[in-house]
C-alpha cells in the first residue's frame, strides 16, 4: 500500500509538470507571436536595431518558428552590415522554402546583395535579380541535350548479342554460331532514343520545365 501511494504520487508531480510545461510553451508562442508581429513593423519603419533585439528574444524561446523570420532577420542583420550572419540565415530561408517561399525573389536579391558585400572581387555594378523567360529553352520547358542512353556517341552495344557480333545456338550436336540479326554482325546498333541525333529532349536543366528563371540585370 506504501509502495502504491508513492507510485501515485509520482504520476501525479509527472502528470502536473506535464501540464505546467504545456501551458509555458503555449504561452510562449503566443508572445513569440507578438513579438514576431512587432519585429516585422519595426522593420518596416527601419528601426532595426529595436528588431533585431526582439528577434533575439523570439529565438531563446522554446516554439516553433515560420520559415519566413530567416528572411526577415537575415535582411534585419544586413541593414545592420552584419554580412556574415545575414548570409546564414538568407540561406537558410531559400533552403528550406525553395521556390515555393513567398519572399524567394527577394530573398534571392539579398543572398546577391550580402555576397558582394562579402566579396568585393564581385561584379558590384547594382544588379537586380528579376524571373524571366528561359534564356536556354525559350520557354518551352525542354531543351536538346546529350543523349542519356548512348552518352552521346549515337549507337549503343547490340542488346541481343551484347557486342559479340554473333548468336549461339546450343543443340543436342554442340553450339551453333549465326550472325547477328540485330546488329548484321557489327556489334553495335543506333541509340533507340536518339536515333543516331545524339541528342535527345529532356527537362531544361536550367529552369527545370518551369519555363521561367532567374537572372542578374543591371539596375
Amino acid at each position: 500500500m506504501r509502495y502504491y501511494k508513492i507510485i501515485c504520487g509520482f504520476l501525479f508531480f509527472f502528470l502536473v509538470c506535464i501540464e505546467t510545461n504545456a501551458q509555458l510553451n503555449k504561452a510562449d508562442t503566443a508572445q513569440a507571436r507578438v513579438y514576431y508581429e512587432q519585429s516585422q513593423k519595426l522593420i518596416f519603419q527601419k528601426k532595426f536595431v529595436q528588431a533585431e533585439v526582439l528577434f533575439v528574444k523570439i529565438f531563446k524561446m522554446n516554439t516553433l518558428l515560420p520559415d519566413e523570420i530567416c528572411y526577415h532577420y537575415s535582411k534585419t542583420l544586413f541593414e545592420l552590415e552584419k554580412y556574415s550572419q545575414s548570409k546564414i540565415f538568407i540561406e537558410k530561408y531559400i533552403r528550406l522554402q525553395g521556390e515555393k517561399g513567398q519572399f524567394y525573389l527577394n530573398a534571392l536579391q539579398l543572398q546577391l546583395d550580402v555576397d558582394k558585400k562579402l566579396d568585393s572581387s564581385l561584379n558590384q555594378e547594382c544588379e537586380k535579380i528579376v524571373k524571366d523567360t528561359c534564356h536556354l529553352c525559350h520557354g518551352l520547358g525542354v531543351a536538346l541535350q546529350t543523349c542519356t542512353r548512348c552518352d552521346g556517341h549515337g549507337q549503343i552495344i547490340c542488346d541481343l548479342c551484347k557486342g559479340n557480333k554473333v548468336n549461339i545456338e546450343t543443340t543436342s550436336f554442340g553450339d551453333r554460331y549465326f550472325t547477328c540479326s540485330r546488329c548484321n554482325g557489327a556489334g553495335i546498333i543506333t541509340c533507340p532514343v536518339c536515333e543516331n541525333t545524339k541528342l535527345e529532349k529532356r527537362k531544361c536543366v536550367n529552369c527545370w520545365g518551369r519555363k521561367l528563371a532567374y537572372y542578374r540585370k543591371k539596375c
